[in-house]
């Protein structure tokens, strides 16, 4: 996987080394707002769609490589495996937008919500936000959550494609 950082003063996606100093001193910008875009590419292509004609809160099947895997929607009044995000339709089979993983607890104060969000495409990306105010306490670092999220989508998502 690739990660980047969203850098809101020139617009680019910043990569940056893996050690964590490059991720830190990219975060003491004082021109940075408080909440700073990750992007993380997962280099595989990834296909969603929600099938709501099955049961109550619907199945969530992924594709990616000719495998498929089906898992039950998560929501707040009937828990699951995925909780994705669409647009609304009289359609029974939409395509989802987004998955949503929390990868943190919600009340996390590094991140927003702990939420990770999966956009499926030909290249899938994953994206969440990190406040870079809350750095200056120093654990846990930028790297070590951005190496969480990276676990969540290889863990939670990628394996289950591979199984």
């Amino acid at each position: 996987m690739r990660c980047g950082l969203h850098d809101p003063v020139t617009g680019a996606l910043v990569m940056l080394p893996r050690d964590g100093v490059g991720i830190q001193r990219f975060l003491d910008k004082p021109q940075l707002r408080e909440k700073v875009l990750v992007k993380i590419s997962t280099n595989i292509p990834l296909e969603a769609v929600l099938d709501r004609s099955t049961v109550k809160s619907g199945i969530v099947t992924l594709t990616s490589g000719g495998v498929e895997r089906h898992f039950l929607r998560d929501m707040p009044s009937a828990p699951g495996e995925l909780r994705v995000s669409f647009t609304p339709s009289a359609d029974s089979v939409v395509p989802v937008e987004k998955i949503a993983l929390l990868f943190r607890p919600e009340n996390d104060d590094m991140t927003e919500g702990g939420t990770l969000w999966i956009t499926p495409g030909a290249s899938a990306i994953a994206h969440f936000y990190m406040f870079s105010r809350m750095f200056c306490r120093g654990k846990p670092t930028p790297a070590a959550i951005i190496a969480e999220a990276e676990n969540a989508i290889r863990t939670r998502v990628l394996r289950k494609l591979a199984a």
